[in-house]
């Protein structure tokens, strides 16, 4: 069994977590939000948005890090593709995992962590590291939904392809995860950090994770979308280009 999780430099901007130890807003210890920062400035501090009434985002506070937390993920709760992260980032071997079901990789995740802490941690660290950019699955989100379309010009049609075959391979809880990312995150600096999304007004950003999130309800059907997407002959996808744009 691995050793009691270190407190981290930062947090992954997306990743849940609690707060806790804090002395002047003590009402607040124990609330659960999604960092939406990087550190910002020589405070370190990074923004947390905590969870609301009705599943939507409540207050967005500036913390430093001595304050958070992971919120713990407990082996149960994970998904099959969930426990290979955690393991890939406890460096446990592929071929230690392959051809194992999920009682057995369940059983080796409680062998490699310390507990649900660590768990969080390491399956947070791991989709961070691993998951394509959310501007690319969100500049491919817009393109099957007007509402959400690109600001001036629009992605171009080698830009809808390539996102469109990132959405096909992504997990519903990759999906998840980058469309809570992009709307937990400041507006301002998913424009400034995304080029593919610098036209995109705050509208059309929460509208693009509000598809994002429908996708994952659905993964067959974005399967399917990401396949005919490339059997799209380059007139087929300029079109498309233009109808975003």
């Amino acid at each position: 069994m691995a050793s009691s999780t270190a407190r981290p430099a930062s947090f992954p901007v997306g990743c849940r977590v609690v707060l806790e130890g804090l002395k002047g807003r003590s009402d607040l210890n124990g609330s659960v939000g999604t960092v939406r920062s990087s550190p910002r400035g020589d405070s370190g501090r990074q923004e947390v948005a905590l969870d609301g009434d009705g599943g939507k985002v409540g207050s967005v506070v500036a913390l430093k890090t001595i304050n958070l937390r992971y919120e713990p993920r407990e082996v149960g709760s994970l998904s099959v593709r969930e426990m290979k992260a955690v393991l890939r980032r406890a460096k446990a071997g592929a071929s230690e995992t392959a051809g194992m079901d999920k009682s057995q990789l369940a059983e080796l995740v409680g062998e490699s962590t310390s507990g649900p802490e660590e768990i969080a941690a390491l399956l947070a660290e791991e989709m961070a590291a691993s998951a394509p950019p959310a501007p690319s699955a969100a500049a491919s989100a817009s393109s099957s939904s007007s509402s959400s379309g690109a600001g001036s010009g629009g992605p171009s049609a080698d830009q809808i392809r390539q996102a469109s075959e990132q959405l096909g391979q992504m997990s519903p809880e990759t999906l998840r995860a980058q469309a809570r990312a992009l709307r937990t995150m400041d507006p301002d600096l998913v424009r400034r950090s995304n080029p593919q999304m610098a036209g995109f007004t705050d509208q059309q950003i929460r509208a693009a994770a509000d598809q994002m999130d429908r996708m994952a309800e659905n993964p067959d059907m974005v399967r399917m979308a990401a396949e005919h997407v490339k059997g799209m002959s380059p007139e087929e996808l300029e079109r498309m280009r233009r109808t975003v744009g």
